[in-house]
């Protein structure tokens, strides 16, 4: 499989200016990737133990039912929504992964191919991280905009309960 992820790169065209890899460039990456493999690793931990707690949550939950009337919606949910956070941690850990063991193997063979999957790996890393970034700034931006408005109609309510109390 290697020959042959180095035999499409070899069929495609470089660039007219070439990248050289220096030593010390190629001693950073290693670096780079001896880190990165030691998040990821954190990250599937991390994703186990999260999964792990969802599962277990959504079991308690169930029994439990709906006996616990303080939440305003089933518990199990929590349980629910802890298990898809575990899925959506899981693809960086698994792109920082490929990334670092891509590097690893560019390295030691000297093949381009893996150093081409490497940098899509971290390209695909970023992308997500982006992505999600984006997603989460505006689910706080709606919610700080949800919370001032139903402050404000919270306000007006008092003041008119305020009034009809003030009038009997």
């Amino acid at each position: 499989m290697n020959s042959t992820m180095d035999d499409q790169i070899a069929e495609e065209k470089p660039l007219a200016p070439s990248i050289t890899l220096t030593e010390k460039t190629l001693e950073y990456l290693k670096s780079a990737a001896g880190w990165t493999k030691f998040l990821a690793i954190l990250g599937f931990v991390a994703c186990g133990l999260m999964a792990s707690g969802g599962l277990l949550a959504t079991i308690v939950f169930s029994f439990v039912g709906n006996e616990m009337d303080m939440m305003p919606f089933p518990p199990v949910i929590l349980g629910l929504l802890y298990l898809v956070l575990a899925g959506v941690y899981f693809l960086p850990a698994f792109y920082m992964y490929n990334f670092s063991s891509k590097t690893q193997q560019a390295i030691t063979l000297f093949s381009t191919g893996h150093m081409e999957e490497a940098v899509k790996n971290i390209k695909s890393y970023f992308k997500f991280v982006g992505i999600f970034v984006i997603v989460m700034i505006s689910l706080y931006i709606v919610a700080i905009i949800g919370m001032i408005l139903s402050f404000a109609f919270f306000q007006d309510g008092i003041m008119e309960w305020q009034q009809q109390s003030i009038i009997q």
